[in-house]
């Protein structure tokens, strides 16, 4: 399953976004952009075969569509809403290493498409 989420990243570890509340008001925005995406992009029947298998392993993609390049851990970071979210919309059960589901974060410079294209396989 694939489905993309339009909107402008953002590094919450480089501190140039000012008070706390701006970033847990970006995080918010991506959790429900990233919920919304999942719900107009991907069929009721689709869904409901993934909430079934919750539990099941899987191989989650997530590629960034960027302006610039970002660093390993910028890019981690900038993505933790959209992972989080995951576990909202019952396609993951949890987002911790021993869950058994693996995560490959990517990304491409593509200025006239930002956001992000999430792509999640049973492993």
């Amino acid at each position: 399953m694939e489905f993309f989420i339009s909107g402008k990243l953002f590094n919450p570890l480089n501190g140039s976004h000012g008070h706390w509340a701006v970033s847990s008001q970006e995080r918010r925005r991506w959790r429900f952009n990233t919920r919304l995406a999942y719900m107009e992009a991907v069929p009721v029947v689709e869904r409901t075969a993934y909430t079934k298998h919750v539990m099941a392993p899987k191989r989650v993609t997530l590629q960034a569509h960027t302006w610039n390049r970002m660093d390993t851990d910028g890019l981690a970071a900038s993505l933790k809403s959209v992972r989080d979210a995951l576990i909202d919309c019952g396609l993951i059960h949890s987002d911790d290493i021993v869950s058994g589901h693996t995560f490959d974060y990517q990304q491409v410079i593509d200025r006239k498409r930002r956001g992000v294209t999430v792509t999640v396989e049973l492993a």
